[in-house]
């Protein structure tokens, strides 16, 4: 007679009964900026009304301007690794793009504990003002070598870890959602000044500057209005500011070019996007490149250069240029602009240029809406929900790179 032998499956599951516990890091929490909103969107994966009973959280950081009683501000790096929250959790989630000093608690979470990062991509040396803060900033990026896993935004910042050394079976790519979305139909002007606008940080590599020297190119009397939207950032870039205010005074386009500065409400944000009727992103670098997806969002049409991540996320939808290539950046603005005034006069619908080749307006906004369903906020948390499963039901990975907890409170 047969007999079949008993197997036993061996399943980890972690000590702690639900709700599991979560740890979150970042440099800093706050509202409208760009690491702080994809941190939300994994928070809100965890708190939601199916979720909320499995899964308690806290946020770790160094500052913040939102009011949540599970956020915890450190002080120093003692302050963290002493909380009880710390000790318990089960899953520590770092978000890294930048150096930070509490992304080094990666290397003292308890062994029974497991660690993911998410990261955003480093600009190169070359392209910062703190170079220095860019040296510790690629030095630290080993700590990655030790997380259980890594979640990638973009092709570009995945293929960058796997040529890093990351392990593959610890990469996952997880697109980023739109979270800045239209509040209603979004309904272009049909007279008027054409609207552009640029979305960014006010540093060197994302090409404001380059955009203004374009502007200041274009045939003079065109009917264009260009909002630069972006905080000043003089730790990170003196005098950058500065700097564009005084071209833009010397070349008369006062009249053409506002820096708008920065814009933290979301509801001020989407209406700047409905209005325009391009987003200009001259970027040098960009893990990822979120405006390009709000833009697309708000039917906008996108002209950016062609570096790192913004073939990936274009998808063929916008309008590359040569990177640092102002004369072409030039010339596609303004072919864009003659079509969208020529159809104006004329009333019908223009026909812009893409990567892909030349299509109606009409056409490319429906393609644009069909392609940014990719990029729902439902589809990111259920795959974030999905990843912090997988984790706490396996076993622990040899990492091998966690340090040997010192007694930490008596230090």
């Amino acid at each position: 007679m047969d007999r079949k032998k008993n197997t036993k499956v061996s399943i980890y599951m972690p000590t702690a009964a639900p709700p599991f516990r979560v740890a979150f890091y970042v440099d800093g929490y706050w509202g409208g900026e760009a690491t702080s909103r994809a941190l939300r969107h994994k928070v809100e994966a965890l708190s939601g009304r199916e979720t909320a009973k499995r899964f308690d959280y806290r946020i770790f950081c160094a500052g913040t301007n939102m009011a949540n009683p599970r956020i915890r501000v450190l002080r120093n790096f003692h302050d963290l690794v002493t909380d009880a929250f710390f000790e318990a959790a089960d899953l520590h989630v770092f978000e890294f793009g930048w150096h930070y000093d509490i992304f080094d608690a990666i290397l003292f979470c308890p062994e029974q504990s497991r660690t993911a990062a998410f990261y955003h991509g480093i600009t190169p040396i070359e392209l910062c003002a703190d170079q220095d803060k860019a040296r510790r900033s690629h030095m630290q990026k080993r700590n990655l070598l030790t997380a259980d896993r890594v979640f990638c935004a973009s092709p570009y910042t995945l293929s960058d870890l796997a040529r890093f050394g990351v392990a593959p079976d610890r990469l996952r790519l997880l697109p980023l959602p739109v979270s800045l979305t239209p509040r209603g139909a979004v309904s272009k002007a049909s007279d008027g000044p054409i609207e552009l606008l640029h979305v960014g940080r006010l540093t060197p590599h994302k090409g404001a500057f380059d955009l203004v020297r374009a502007m200041a190119g274009l045939a003079p009397g065109l009917a264009v209005k260009l909002r630069i939207v972006g905080g000043r950032d003089e730790k990170v870039a003196p005098g950058y500011h500065e700097s564009l205010k005084q071209f833009i005074a010397a070349n008369d386009l006062g009249d053409v070019v506002e820096l708008v500065g920065g814009v933290g409400n979301d509801a001020d944000l989407s209406a700047l996007y409905a209005r325009a009727e391009a987003v200009i992103l001259p970027s040098y670098h960009d893990g990822y490149c979120l405006p390009v997806i709000e833009a697309f969002a708000h039917g906008c049409h996108v002209i950016a250069y062609d570096g790192a991540n913004l073939p990936n996320i274009a998808n063929g939808l916008g309008m590359l240029v040569p990177q640092g290539d102002i004369g072409a950046l030039g010339a596609a603005i303004a072919a864009f602009v003659a079509a969208v005034a020529e159809a104006r006069r004329g009333g019908t619908t223009p026909v812009i240029a893409t990567s892909s080749g030349p299509v109606a307006l009409d056409r490319h906004r429906l393609a644009l809406a069909a392609y940014t369903q990719r990029f729902d906020r439902r589809l990111f948390e259920g795959s974030f929900l999905g990843q912090v499963e997988d984790l706490l039901i396996r076993p622990p990975a040899p990492a091998g790179g966690r340090i040997a907890r010192p007694d930490f409170p008596r230090l």
